[in-house]
C-alpha cells in the first residue's frame, strides 16, 4: 500500500480487457494510487483518437490517464534519442486537434511531473505510520535480543567453551526448577497456586480431603460383620470379636487407601511436568533445539520415576496390611 500503481495500457487495444486495469484494481480498489497510462496513441487507426479516455468519460480514474507516444522499434533501430523521440511526442500532441488542447494529460515530462507529486504526497501521507512501524519493529526486535541474554564473546568457538556454556545453562534450569518447588521464583504468581505451594496444596488440602472421604465402613454392612464374626468363632459362642474377623474386615478396608493414594502421586507428577514446561530460562531460550531437548530428558525423567513412586505406594499399603 505503499507504492504508486502505473497501469500501462496500449491505446489500440480495449481497455475492457486490459490486464493492467484489472491487476490495478485488485491491488488498489479506491483508486488512491493508481495513474493510467495509454501508450501508442499514434498507431490508433484513422478516424479514431483517446480523448474520451484522456478526459476520463470512458475509465474515470481518481489521478487520470496520461498519455504517450514511445519510440517505436524502428525508431531505436534507427539510432533516434531518447531527446528527439520526446520532441517529436511534444509535437504530435500539440499538432492534433483532439489533443492539442490537453497539455496536462499528455507527454512523457507531464507523466513524470504527475508521478513525482503523487509519490511525494503520498510519501508525506504514509511517512508518520512508517515511522511508526520502524519504531515498533526495532523496539519488539530489541526486545527479542534481550531474550537471548548476553553475548558469548567467542566462547562458542572451542569444545571447552561450548561445554562449560552447557553446564551453565543447565545448572541455570537446575536452579531455577529446585526455586520453583522451593517458593522463590523470580515473579510471584497471585492469581493462583504453582509449584511448591501447589504440591503443599495437593497433599494437605485435596489428598487429606479425599482420605477423609473415605468412609470406614465403605463396602460394609451389619450383616457382613455378624458373618464375618460367627465365621471366625466357629461352632464356639464368642463374648468378644475374634481377632481373625476384625483383621479380615480391616484388610478388606485399608484397601480403599490405594486409589487416593496414586490419585495423589498423578497429581503431583502433572504439577512438576508444569513446573519443568513453564521454567523461563533466557540462555536457554537462545538454543531453541538444547531447550527442546532439556524439557524430553526432564520429562522422561519424571516419567520414569513415576513407576518407582507407586511402587513405593504399593508398598507402604502392603506394609500396613502385613502388621494389621
Amino acid at each position: 500500500p505503499n507504492s504508486i500503481i502505473i497501469a500501462v495500457t496500449a491505446a489500440n487495444q480495449d481497455l475492457a480487457t486490459s490486464d493492467a486495469l484489472k491487476l490495478a484494481k485488485l491491488a488498489d480498489k479506491d483508486g488512491n494510487r493508481t495513474i493510467g497510462v495509454l501508450t501508442k496513441i499514434d498507431l490508433m487507426d484513422r478516424g479514431t483518437d483517446a480523448h474520451s479516455i484522456l478526459v476520463g468519460r470512458q475509465v474515470p480514474l481518481k489521478h487520470g490517464w496520461i498519455g504517450l507516444v514511445n519510440r517505436s522499434q524502428r525508431d531505436i533501430d534507427s539510432n533516434i534519442t531518447i531527446q528527439d523521440a520526446l520532441s517529436r511526442e511534444m509535437n504530435f500532441f500539440q499538432n492534433h486537434a483532439q489533443y492539442s488542447n490537453l497539455t496536462d494529460r499528455v507527454g512523457t515530462s507531464t507523466l513524470g511531473e504527475k508521478c513525482t507529486k503523487l509519490l511525494s504526497d503520498h510519501i508525506r501521507k504514509t511517512l508518520p505510520s512508517l515511522k511508526n512501524q520502524l519504531r515498533t519493529l526495532i523496539k519488539e526486535k530489541k526486545e527479542e535480543l534481550a531474550i537471548y541474554g548476553e553475548p558469548l564473546h567467542g566462547l562458542t568457538d572451542n569444545p571447552a567453551g561450548q561445554g562449560w556454556i552447557l553446564l551453565q545453562i543447565l545448572n541455570k534450569f537446575v536452579n531455577d526448577f529446585v526455586a520453583a518447588i522451593d517458593g522463590i521464583p523470580n515473579d510471584i504468581n497471585t492469581k493462583q497456586l504453582n509449584g511448591g505451594a501447589r504440591i503443599r496444596h495437593i497433599f494437605h488440602e485435596i489428598f487429606t480431603n479425599a482420605l477423609n472421604d473415605v468412609q470406614p465402613t465403605t463396602g460394609l454392612t451389619l450383616n457382613d460383620i455378624r458373618t464375618a464374626i460367627r465365621n471366625a468363632a466357629g461352632p464356639k459362642t464368642s463374648l468378644f470379636v475374634p481377632d481373625v474377623a476384625f483383621e479380615l474386615l480391616t484388610k478388606r478396608q485399608i484397601e480403599l487407601l490405594r486409589d487416593p493414594s496414586f490419585s495423589c502421586v498423578d497429581m503431583v507428577y502433572h504439577e512438576l511436568l508444569r513446573i519443568v514446561a513453564e521454567i523461563e530460562n533466557k540462555d536457554l531460550k537462545r538454543f531453541a533445539h538444547l531447550r527442546d531437548r532439556v524439557l524430553e530428558v526432564a520429562n522422561e525423567m519424571l516419567r520414569k520415576m513415576l513407576s518407582p513412586t507407586n511402587q513405593m505406594i504399593e508398598s507402604l499399603i502392603r506394609l500396613e496390611l502385613s502388621y494389621i
